[in-house]
């Protein structure tokens, strides 16, 4: 039996969430099931130009071309399986899927594990270039024809990870492969996975003549859609930015072109089709392609997978799911659009990089705007002003009008008839608002520091007074999207929240709500002696940072693998007293390696610690000139790779005592490290200081790619200590 249900609301495109219900005349509902739709206009076939791509996956193709998919990347290769014995192939030529461009990878085809025992160079287990030969001829041969270019390993920095001079090795490769590829018409491309490193421009140096793409990972971190409210990082502020402008440069260094070849997010899978998460996925997925795009060398992008691929737990990447069938999650509607809105745009740029974004899309002589809120817990904007013919479309393509139109998180798409109209009243709606955003930071008890940042099209003069605190009127001028930091000396300790008045020279007078980060206390301890001074039992009283779970794994990546808190976990204890800043850190695995020296013993396992003495940092991918980085690690000396100017670094981090001791028994390695104050100056070590605070455990096992746990984010993956955690001294 089927039912054909008439829903004329469902005329226009848009996302609906619908829910079927079989109820007994009684009214018991017997059987319910989430049947969510997609409603969108129809796509003109794939083109080479378009701009939106997908992993393959068990979801039907047919779906990806009906939102607007032109490229499709896949995994068609192992030497392996196609070369069990040398120079016997097993006959299967690839064929291209059909209706898309075509991007053939090869996964991990030349990393330890992964090659014929007859191929690797002698006494290694790295392959011989000259005994890949054979085989890359087959496959490019195989190619001809149906692919333009070809994926060269699959996140070499990860899967090469703890293979000595392993951009060299991969180097090597691309300068055998690519003149068999350039032969057979076929471009080389080369990814890396969104971990910071020096790996990429390091092949580029070495093979830049053999690399046609460059074709980053430029993940954001934190990634994951969770319903414990974990932080997930925005593309703004998540690393893609950072990571796809790094690779912009070095692709226009050295000629090449540029696309991304792979991103995403993870949503658990619990969570409703319906839930904030997954409209938030979707805001984050539609302002990350409106991102790239506005990099004109960027060629296309390629969202991970469609369809399922767990990570790190419950979380999936794909933005359908397999409930009573294949059903679509809210990305897929704004993946939809976004196609609609950029896809063959002729150009692209970002008008206004503030906490609201507007990005102006020139496409086929017409005029289009997206718009949306990037600052965290921002309210809405009203655009009830615009003009009429504006056209507004929500993130999924669903028209909007009067006072449903907004500015939120959400991309909203804007239709220009007359020239700069709709930029003109944009810019007259945003300057009605208050001008200033203000952040506010404690540098001791008593000091407050406010950073400013004038968000407006327009300089700003006036005076600024804090709330319920007597400050004397402070005189101000920034400029246009600039910033500006305040410091304040007040009587007492202030109230986490704080009212901070401004009153412009226009006669506008505004107040805002600033709400200073939650410390965590640091306690002083009495140690007498630090071989024998009993940390575990401190560590009961409190202010331990401990992390036991896969959540707190880094990369997030679902290729990086972890057994248990057996595997990697620890229990660290920060302290004080008046001559040393003290870390007692209880680190469990079941590996302990590192064979590096000097400052590249973060390499193996270890710990690093980073301190902003001042707690100034302003959000910058950099350190300031007080901040600190040391790196301890068993039997070696300490590493400070970052230190004021007075201090000479990078450089041995002489003065410090550390004592390292390993239990193989147990698997657990102990650190007692005490840094004596006139090596952190100008952190003064005396209660109530307030500083920023980073720690990061360093895992290297054989045969596994490198991880680390990190308390407090800017330390291992980006130098950045505005995403330090804020520390308090105390008795």
């Amino acid at each position: 039996m089927s039912l054909d249900i008439e829903l004329p609301k469902t005329a226009v495109s848009g996302y609906y969430p619908a829910q079927l219900q079989v109820c007994t005349r009684q009214g018991k509902i017997v059987k319910r099931t989430e049947a969510p739709f997609v409603v969108t206009m129809p796509f003109p076939p794939p083109s080479r130009d378009g701009f939106f791509g997908m992993q393959d996956s068990p979801l039907p193709r047919n779906f990806l071309l009906r939102i607007g998919t032109s490229h499709i990347r896949t995994n068609d290769f192992g030497w392996k399986r196609f070369e069990p014995t040398q120079g016997n192939y097993i006959p299967r030529p690839p064929s291209p899927p059909a209706g898309f461009f075509w991007q053939p990878t090869l996964n991990s085809d030349f990393t330890p594990g992964q090659i014929p025992a007859w191929a690797l160079k002698p006494g290694s287990n790295l392959a011989d270039p000259a005994k890949t030969i054979p085989y890359l001829e087959y496959v490019f041969r195989s190619l001809r024809g149906k692919a333009e270019h070809l994926d060269f390993i699959n996140e070499p920095d990860l899967s090469l990870r703890n293979v000595p001079k392993n951009a060299e090795y991969y180097a090597e490769l691309l300068n055998t492969a690519a003149p068999i590829a350039h032969k057979y018409g076929i471009k080389l491309m080369v990814d890396v996975s969104g971990v910071n490193s020096d790996f990429f421009e390091r092949v580029l140096r070495l093979a830049h003549d053999s690399i046609d793409i460059c074709a980053p990972h430029p993940y954001c971190s934190p990634r994951i859609f969770a319903a414990d409210g974990r932080y997930c990082a925005p593309p703004e502020k998540g690393g893609f930015t950072a990571s796809l402008a790094t690779t912009a440069a070095l692709s226009k260094k050295y000629n090449k072109e540029l696309l991304i070849g792979e991103l995403g997010y993870s949503l658990e899978e619990t969570l409703p089709f319906h839930s904030p998460e997954a409209h938030r996925m979707a805001a984050f997925l539609a302002r990350m392609f409106l991102l790239a795009k506005c990099y004109p060398e960027c060629r296309y992008l390629i969202w991970f997978i469609g369809l399922d691929r767990w990570e790190a737990g419950p979380y999936c990447y794909g933005i359908w799911r397999t409930a009573n069938g294949i059903r679509p999650l809210p990305a897929v509607a704004a993946y939809a659009q976004a196609a609609h809105e950029i896809d063959r745009a002729d150009n692209v740029e970002l008008l206004l990089d503030s906490d609201i974004k507007i990005v102006r899309i020139q496409k086929g002589g017409k005029t289009t705007y997206a718009v949306w809120n990037a600052g965290e817990k921002a309210s809405p904007v009203s655009l009830q002003k615009l003009p009429p013919e504006c056209n507004a479309r929500s993130i999924y393509g669903t028209p909007l009008k009067g006072e449903k139109l907004a500015v939120t998180e959400q991309p909203l798409y804007l239709s220009e008839t007359s020239k700069e109209t709709i930029l003109s009243a944009l810019k007259a709606i945003l300057d009605n608002r208050p001008p200033l955003t203000v952040r506010g930071y404690l540098s001791d008890r008593n000091t407050l520091k406010l950073h400013l940042f004038n968000r407006s099209f327009r300089d700003w003069q006036g005076n600024l007074t804090l709330l319920p605190q007597n400050v004397r009127k402070i005189g101000l001028t920034i400029l246009r999207q600039a910033a500006e930091t305040v410091t304040l000396t007040l009587s007492d300790t202030p109230s986490r929240k704080l009212t901070v008045r401004l009153q412009g020279k226009d006669g506008r007078t505004f107040e805002e709500v600033v709400e200073l980060p939650e410390m965590q206390k640091v306690r002083r301890l009495n140690v007498n002696d630090l071989r024998d001074f009993d940390f575990q039992a401190e560590m009961r009283k409190g202010g331990t940072i401990s992390q036991q779970t896969r959540d707190h794994l880094l990369p997030p990546d679902p290729s990086i693998p972890w057994n248990g808190p057996e595997d990697l976990s620890h229990r660290t204890l920060p302290g004080w007293d008046d001559d040393y800043f003290y870390i007692f850190s209880e680190v469990r695995d079941e590996e302990h390696n590192n064979s590096f020296s000097l400052g590249n013993i973060w390499r193996g396992d270890s710990i690093q610690i980073g301190l902003d003495p001042f707690n100034n940092a302003d959000g910058k991918l950099a350190y300031d000139s007080d901040d600190y980085e040391f790196t301890f690690a068993r039997d070696k000396k300490p590493w400070v790779h970052q230190a004021p100017p007075v201090r000479k670094s990078p450089a041995e981090a002489t003065g410090v005592r550390q004592i390292i001791t390993r239990d193989e028994k147990e698997r657990t390695t102990v650190y007692r490290i005490a840094i004596p104050r006139n090596q952190l100056l100008p952190l003064k070590l005396r209660e109530g200081t307030v500083f920023g605070f980073a720690l990061c455990v360093n895992d290297l096992d054989q045969g596994k790619p490198r991880r680390t746990m990190n308390f407090g984010n800017g330390i291992s993956d980006m130098k950045c200590p505005a995403r330090f955690i804020k520390m308090v001294l105390v008795k």
